[in-house]
């Protein structure tokens, strides 16, 4: 009986010390078999957005990207603008569009300004020269071809000045006739290829023409063809001096062929005056 209370009092006792720690072991506790165990997340601070945002951090630039952008900026050139003489506007007005026509209205308006000739004149009072410069149309020999002021009819105009000025296009052309004799033809397209490379090259429209029959009706070199085919003709169909036709027959054919050298090209020099 007293072994029985015995050991009665020691299970009592056992199940007190034993079953609290199973009940409060993790492995015991049948509730925590099917249950993921939880992890603790870490707590991460908030920053204030608005605190960075109203305290931006301002870094200094260093000094190389100082001497970069001073080298980047770009540089403002200045240039220095001549400005063009009256003289110089006029002759690059006519050069626009260079007609003979265009060429008596530039001579007009050259009255008008300042060349670089000058002559002595006499003084107001009447007692001393003084040196007064001429104008723009005396630089211009070319605008007293055909100047009205002048006979250009008479024997003397012809022998100091026996040029002309001539429209550049192709009326300055020569015919080429069947019948022309070989040295004709030959002369004829010697002429002809001077105007066509004119034609071709200059810029102006214009070429001056030396009259050198100094007869005031050969206007043209079509007319100075036919001054020198007349006077063949009449050597060759008898003249006074019979003697020397051959001789005035052949000269006058060397004057045909050289007919071209009567033609050359009309220049301006558009930086003239300063």
């Amino acid at each position: 009986m007293k072994t029985k209370n015995k050991m009665a009092i020691t299970l009592v006792m056992a199940t007190i010390i034993i079953v609290p720690n199973w009940a409060l072991a993790v492995w015991w506790n049948p509730f925590t078999w099917f249950t993921k165990k939880q992890v603790e997340k870490p707590v991460i601070s908030q920053i204030d957005t608005n605190s960075v945002e109203s305290n931006p951090i301002v870094t200094p630039q260093k000094s190389k990207e100082v001497k970069n952008t001073e080298k980047d900026a770009p540089k403002i050139e200045t240039k220095t603008v001549k400005k063009i003489s009256p003289q110089n506007a006029l002759i690059s007005e006519f050069l626009a569009n260079p007609t003979l026509e265009n060429f008596k209205v530039f001579c007009e308006k050259a009255k008008t300004l300042d060349g670089k000739k000058t002559k002595e004149v006499l003084s107001p009072d009447k007692q001393s020269l003084i040196t007064q410069k001429e104008s723009m149309f005396s630089d211009f020999k070319e605008c007293n071809f055909g100047n009205k002021s002048i006979d250009v009819s008479s024997k003397e105009y012809l022998y100091d000045n026996p040029y002309s000025l001539l429209s550049l296009d192709k009326n300055l052309l020569i015919n080429l006739e069947n019948d022309d004799p070989d040295w004709l033809r030959e002369s004829k397209l010697l002429y002809n290829n001077k105007i066509n490379k004119l034609l071709e090259e200059s810029k102006i429209k214009i070429v001056i023409f030396n009259n050198s029959s100094r007869k005031p009706e050969v206007k043209n070199p079509k007319n100075l063809f036919d001054y020198y085919l007349n006077d063949i003709s009449e050597w060759e169909n008898g003249g006074t001096k019979e003697d020397r036709i051959d001789i005035y027959v052949k000269a006058d054919k060397t004057k045909i062929g050289l007919i071209y050298k009567n033609i050359s090209e009309f220049k301006i020099d558009n930086n003239l005056y300063e």
